[in-house]
């Protein structure tokens, strides 16, 4: 199954803004928001829901933080020991890429 996949999609893309892009570029890394945050003075951000976009100013310089506003607490079901704030962590914790082809 995995091997079809490959053949159906074989690219991986990672979406973000300019400011991250430039910064990845920079790196040659992609850093997961926990990765960069943990330990700065933005690391509440981590366990909130962001209505908007966050700019922050790390030592590697400027960040955007992408909001999560489609999420909401109670649109999705988790487990008994597993809080909302939890949740968005555990997220926070990930980079996310999506499969395409040459096209997109």
């Amino acid at each position: 199954m995995l091997q079809r996949l490959l053949e159906l999609r074989p690219y991986a893309f990672h979406t973000c803004g300019a400011l991250n892009f430039e910064s990845i570029q920079r790196s040659r890394t992609l850093r997961s928001a926990v990765d960069l945050l943990r330990g700065t003075e933005y690391e509440h951000l981590l366990r909130a829901r962001r209505k908007t976009p966050e700019l922050v100013e790390l030592q590697s310089g400027m960040v955007e933080v992408r909001d999560n506003l489609p999420l909401r607490r109670g649109s999705v079901a988790l487990d008994a020991d597993l809080t909302f704030e939890d949740f968005l962590y555990e997220l926070n914790s990930r980079v996310f890429l999506w499969p395409g082809k040459a096209s997109g």
